[in-house]
């Protein structure tokens, strides 16, 4: 789905990156609407509704997944989407379970992976309505089913392989323990205020967050460490973190409390939300210098490169940036095709006998072919037989400085 809105927005005239972006930028304001008025259904509470929208205002994973071109923003928005129409259903018996169940499954064509909202809605309704759990399903999966596999059918099983099995990257532990730590870190206050307001909430009848929140953390633990993953993996947990925070801090009374001036402990849970609001505006503002110089170099790279760029002749490339800057054709995506290659799903062949035809005119690197040196497990790169035939096929015409490994 978000490719193809992407796609929509490129044939309209607009630069393809830009396209991405502008439809990540929608999905993030639809994420804080979203959360506003799922906040507001559950507790009628103004100032848990404005806990929510701000801490989600101030998170830096926020700002920046939803303005770059990826589709975890879009998923996310589609999945609490179909989390807000379910609760409407449930809180006040509002004819949307068809509407959750819609945007449950574009969640679902928007990124496979985005499966805790319509799981945590199926195993709700078994528990109350198991006539309408079975309707539900049979729309998300049964309809979502037909789709895919009337399309792959009619892509010649392209559809599939070019989004379930293109996507079955390999398991890194070093990986996992960092997502795993980062995720704990920065949600470590948010947690703890969900814990203590869980048992009060879900007894208020503020359940259902709560197992969408379990089911965005049971999806998040066992993807976060594939090769390719990065912080995207923990937004829908990050959101479902805020939305349970916010209901919980509701639940405990904490508004009341805190503007009476109580001195119960509920009122020490200021504490927490004054270290994440503190930490996410430091992380923030770090992580927005960085990607200023970042930018910057990038744009000086581009600039470099622009006689390469538009020149003609074939250009293969293991930045993808790049090649899209110039608004020219990607041959190959060098991390998931040498991952594919790996595990048998594509032939080397075609990419290893053009390497030997030098059917390319220029070829961009992060490594030196003269002197190649480990890269890191997520550095683009090619094949080490093709690597080797590029170094004896080509030569080293120019060292471009750049934001990533030291340029290209």
């Amino acid at each position: 789905v978000f490719y193809l809105l992407q796609a929509g927005l490129y044939l309209l005239g607009l630069p393809i990156l830009l396209a991405g972006r502008l439809v990540s930028i929608a999905a993030l304001l639809a994420i804080l609407w979203l959360l506003w008025r799922t906040v507001e259904l559950y507790t009628g509470d103004k100032y848990a509704a404005w806990t929510g929208l701000v801490l989600a205002g101030v998170t830096p994973l926020l700002h920046e997944w939803g303005t770059i071109a990826k589709v975890d923003l879009l998923a996310v928005a589609f999945s609490l989407a179909s989390l807000y129409f379910y609760s409407r259903h449930r809180i006040r018996g509002e004819n949307t379970l068809l509407l959750a169940a819609a945007w449950a499954l574009a969640g679902l064509l928007t990124k496979q992976t985005a499966v805790a909202a319509p799981a945590s809605i199926f195993l709700l309704l078994v528990a109350s309505r198991p006539a309408k759990a079975f309707q539900f399903a049979a729309v998300v999966g049964g309809l979502g089913g037909a789709i895919v596999l009337g399309l792959n059918a009619w892509l010649n099983g392209r559809f599939l392989a070019n989004t379930l099995f293109a996507n079955l990257n390999p398991f890194a532990w070093e990986k996992f323990q960092l997502q795993l730590l980062s995720a704990a870190f920065a949600l470590a206050p948010l947690l703890l205020i969900a814990a203590l307001g869980a048992r009060k909430a879900i007894r208020a009848g503020m359940g259902a967050p709560f197992v969408y929140l379990a089911g965005a953390l049971l999806v998040f633990i066992p993807t976060c460490g594939k090769v390719g993953a990065d912080t995207n993996y923990s937004v829908e947990s990050v959101v479902a973190v805020i939305l349970c925070s916010s209901l919980a801090l509701h639940a405990l009374q904490f508004f009341p409390l805190y503007l009476r001036h109580s001195k119960s402990w509920i009122t020490l849970l200021l504490l927490p939300i004054g270290v994440y609001a503190v930490y996410s505006l430091r992380a923030t503002t770090f992580a927005l210098l960085d990607r200023t110089a970042r930018e910057r170099k990038f744009v000086a790279q581009i600039a470099a490169l622009q006689p390469d760029l538009t020149a003609n002749g074939r250009l293969l490339s293991a930045d993808s940036n790049a090649v899209l800057q110039a608004d020219r054709a990607i041959e190959v995506e060098p991390i998931i095709y040498c991952q594919l290659v790996e595990a048998g799903r594509i032939d080397p062949t075609p990419l290893t006998n053009d390497l030997q035809a030098s059917a390319f005119s220029r070829i961009l690197l992060y490594e030196d072919v003269n002197q190649p040196a480990g890269l890191y497990l997520e550095t683009p790169q090619f094949t080490q037989a093709q690597s080797a035939i590029i170094r004896s096929r080509y030569r080293l015409r120019a060292r471009v400085p750049g934001p990533y490994r030291e340029g290209l």
